[in-house]
């Protein structure tokens, strides 16, 4: 017999981004009315959802339809700049697993999804990073929407692999733009076209030795975007690799490594990065105390660089961080080794968290 689930969400968020600067002129602090500004931000989203499941011999099937209607308002008070924004749509979603064998399990899915973009990414107001550059957000920025389709195939509960397809329209990007008036360059916002994703991906865990145990994951995806004249193919790949090893029954170590080649988004290209990292983990005082000692990308491969040509604006940015580093760690547990965890429990609000957290 088929399950139904049917339920509603109301939420609406406020943000007021308030920034005051002020100089000491004479005897007195002055307002610095060019670098002062404050945003608000104010946005709710009306949702119902309907779900129905049922499993059918070795079938179990899964589908769903979300509309959602939303309304937002973004108010730029030091120039006075109002821009509202309405729309509704609908999200189906369809998922069917079929159990061949206790080896083999295959599955099929389709949905549509949302992204909007952060908060902060609205806020028209422009931060200066130096005499040369600025950071700004754009308030005409639109949703972005994907159609994903996706085959899977789980052998001995080892092997995973994910072949599929994805469309997303609307792709919110960083990109660089320039100031005629200043003749500076920065970075903003931007909806881009269309963006096409061929993706494979293949997860394989398996304990070669009694204290060794490796996973493999093998990534790979072909891109295609395109923007009115523009357009842009490439392919990358990813590949990580993990490795703990059981030195003595209180001794652990991990080895970690992971490659990520060079990618195409837009308008932007993004050099390699890589990462490899060692770390070791005494227990102590009867699993009381953990003494770990991690060594994080030690050859330094994990830099940052991008090129980025749009419109008249063509543009490198690298960045280098401290991401080789030792870190040691002590932690002593003083309660009950037997205590089971806390359940993790979502309540629906981690994706505003997230959109507020920055550009």
């Amino acid at each position: 017999m088929p399950v139904w689930k049917r339920g509603a969400k109301f939420g609406q968020s406020k943000t007021d981004n308030d920034i005051q600067y002020e100089e000491f002129i004479g005897n007195a602090w002055q307002p610095d009315l060019n670098k002062s500004n404050r945003f608000v931000y104010t946005e709710q989203i009306d949702a119902a959802y309907i779900n129905v499941s049922q499993r059918i011999g070795k079938f179990n099937l899964q589908a769903g339809l979300r509309g959602e209607y939303t309304s937002s308002k973004g108010e730029q008070k030091t120039t006075g700049e109002v821009n509202d924004t309405t729309y509704f749509n609908l999200f189906p979603t369809f998922f069917a697993n079929y159990q061949a064998s206790q080896l083999h399990t295959f599955g099929v899915s389709y949905s549509r999804r949302i992204n909007r973009p952060t908060y902060n990414s609205l806020n028209p107001f422009e931060i200066s990073v130096d005499a040369f550059s600025f950071n700004r957000g754009n308030p005409y920025l639109r949703p972005a929407y994907s159609h994903n389709m996706e085959l899977s195939w789980m052998f001995a509960k080892g092997l995973m692999t994910r072949v599929g397809y994805s469309s997303t329209t609307d792709l919110i990007m960083q990109t660089s733009v320039a100031d005629a008036a200043t003749q500076r360059t920065g970075l903003s916002f931007i909806n881009f076209g269309r963006m096409q994703q061929y993706f494979g991906m293949a997860n394989y865990r398996r304990q070669i030795a009694k204290v060794w145990t490796a996973n493999l994951t093998v990534q790979g995806a072909y891109l295609i975007n395109t923007s009115g004249e523009f357009e842009s193919k490439g392919g990358l790949y990813y590949v990580q690799l993990n490795n703990n090893i059981t030195i003595t029954p209180a001794l652990s170590a991990e080895v970690t490594g992971w490659y990520r080649s060079e990618t195409r988004q837009g308008y932007t290209v993004m050099q390699p990065q890589g990462n490899f990292s060692v770390g070791l983990r005494q227990m102590l005082l009867k699993n009381k105390m953990t003494l770990s000692l991690t060594v994080n990308d030690i050859f330094y491969t994990q830099k940052f660089k991008m090129h980025t040509q749009y419109e008249n604006v063509n543009q490198t940015i690298a960045s280098d961080w401290d991401s080789r580093y030792v870190n040691l760690t002590l932690r002593y547990n003083f309660g009950s080794t037997t205590v089971r965890a806390a359940r993790s429990k979502s309540t629906g609000i981690e994706d505003e968290t997230t959109r507020a957290g920055g550009r």
